[in-house]
């Protein structure tokens, strides 16, 4: 009789333990970890943000804890390579020719913008895979499940 309540307690004690970790959920990621993009970068750690599966070049589907520019340590941090697809036109986001079909510039000229970071582009873009400042989308399938690309070209929820 002591046994099997000794056994239950125990049993107890691991189902308390497994709900609580469910609800905390992927706090204090590591560098190619996954996380959620719904909680921005705060499941990961120090300077690392959380990217979205789309931008990386595994095929696996999972947001990860990535830095924001720079060369990632871990493989599964290492983003797509990319370019236009030369339909962008004449005069489009950030003044970019649509001809060349290379990457977005900024502040109205052709050309490119260096960045290492998200926060080095100008408003409504973002830092791509080759270090040049871009348009964050160009179609929904650019975008992380759940999310479309808008008409400015940024990963929004779908209005209702």
């Amino acid at each position: 009789m002591k046994i099997r309540s000794t056994l239950l307690l125990r049993a107890g004690l691991l189902t308390g333990a497994l709900g609580f970790l469910g609800l905390i959920g992927c706090q204090g990621q590591t560098e190619g970890e996954r996380c959620s993009l719904l909680n921005g970068s705060a499941d990961c750690v120090g300077d690392l943000v959380c990217t979205a599966a789309s931008t990386l070049r595994a095929d696996d589907g999972v947001n990860r804890c990535c830095p924001d520019g720079g060369t990632p340590t871990d493989d599964r941090c290492a983003r797509r390579i990319s370019g236009g697809d030369g339909t962008g036109g004449s005069g489009g986001l950030g003044g970019a020719s649509g001809s060349g079909g290379g990457t977005i510039g900024s502040g109205g000229t052709s050309g490119t913008s260096e960045c290492r970071y998200t926060s080095d582009c100008d408003d409504g873009l973002v830092c791509g895979p080759t270090g040049q400042c871009q348009a964050e989308c160009q179609d929904d399938i650019d975008c992380d499940d759940g999310l479309v690309c808008s008409s400015d070209q940024r990963c929004v929820s779908p209005t209702p």
